[in-house]
């Protein structure tokens, strides 16, 4: 092996991944995949990188690495395993159970494998994937056109926002109104909302009614004032209860179900750049609220949830709240339907 003092005896590269990564690797790529010399039969891995010249098989070292291998040098086509499990991953190899939608600008949930949003140039709509290092290209795993190069000087508008949950149905973000639709901001790495752009997503995302639900958020900057984040519910309509998650200011967002209960949570430091999290018991009746990990406060519900299944909206909100537009840059979000409060699940969400 090319890693001096690691045994890589055993493994076999050609079972390390499935046949539709391998087919999608770039010459880059292939630099990071790890090879066994001892006993395994090399040829045919060369059919995975027959892109690659002679020249790129370099620093040949270890017994029989180019047996079956036409004299080509492949010494410096790995690396070492310890690091594999880097390659090629999404942040979290799985996330929390419950998840109704996660939707975030990186690749999160391993077990996703989808694009992470459509972008619209003009009239001309494309997928766009993440790999580990934060490349956006046109195919899996950095593969494809570049994200920049695509674009050109054109404005990436985003018409899907993918859902990462993995679900059977995902319950992908959606604008298809061309004016409303956010803008992908290169610069930031974040989804703009400004000037009064927002998102759809399905009936029932955010978890209505009396049940619980776990809701984390992180913006990637704050106008100043307030503006919903995520909208579900009646907007405060009479039997129509709202689910509202609001900004309020720079440094305090709001749990808003209506008119009779209002939790506001006054954080440390700015909301631009941090996670915020919301965590309701409904057995216990409890609100709690978390700022990069740290519990922030717990109130008591002083009036029943009934808000209902319609208007989900990430970025706007209905009724009262309509047109209560975020107008900042966000960086993801993600809605469960369960209450998420053990330090695991917290810091799980902190990644999101």
């Amino acid at each position: 092996m090319s890693n001096t003092g690691y045994d890589a005896s055993g493994i076999d590269l050609i079972n390390i991944y499935d046949t539709s990564m391998k087919s999608t690797l770039t010459q880059n790529q292939s630099t990071e995949y790890v090879c066994n010399s001892t006993g395994k039969d090399l040829g045919n891995i060369f059919t995975l990188f027959s892109s690659l010249s002679g020249t790129d098989y370099t620093g040949i070292k270890g017994a029989n690495c180019n047996l079956l291998s036409g004299g080509k040098d492949i010494g410096s086509l790995f690396i070492n395993i310890n690091t594999i499990s880097t390659v090629n991953k999404g942040v979290l190899s799985s996330i929390p159970s419950g998840c109704q939608g996660l939707y975030s600008c990186n690749w999160i949930n391993n077990n996703y494998k989808g694009p992470i949003f459509k972008i619209r140039k003009s009239l001309t709509t494309q997928d766009f994937y993440v790999d580990y290092r934060r490349v956006i290209t046109t195919g899996i795993n950095g593969t494809g056109i570049s994200l920049s190069s695509w674009i050109g000087a054109a404005t990436p508008y985003v018409d899907t926002w993918y859902d990462q949950s993995g679900n059977t149905t995902p319950n992908n973000a959606t604008q298809s109104n061309l004016y409303y639709q956010p803008v992908f901001d290169q610069a930031s790495y974040s989804i703009d909302f400004s000037n009064n752009k927002y998102f759809d997503i399905p009936d029932g995302t955010v978890p209505y009614g009396n049940t619980n639900y776990t809701i984390s958020f992180k913006l990637a900057s704050t106008s100043g004032t307030y503006g919903v984040i995520l909208g579900s519910g009646g907007g405060g309509q009479a039997t129509k209860d709202s689910n509202i998650v609001r900004m309020e200011a720079s440094r305090k967002f709001r749990n808003w179900w209506d008119g009779n209960q209002v939790n506001d949570w006054i954080t440390s430091g700015t909301l631009a750049n941090n996670t915020c999290i919301l965590a309701y018991n409904n057995t216990a009746n409890t609100l709690t609220g978390y700022y990069n990990g740290t519990q922030i406060g717990s109130s008591i519900s002083v009036d029943s949830r009934n808000s209902t299944s319609s208007n989900n909206y990430i970025g706007n909100g209905t009724y009262y709240f309509a047109g209560q537009y975020l107008n900042s840059k966000l960086y993801s979000i993600s809605i469960f339907n369960t209450t998420l409060s053990s330090t695991t699940d917290i810091n799980t969400l902190n990644l999101i």
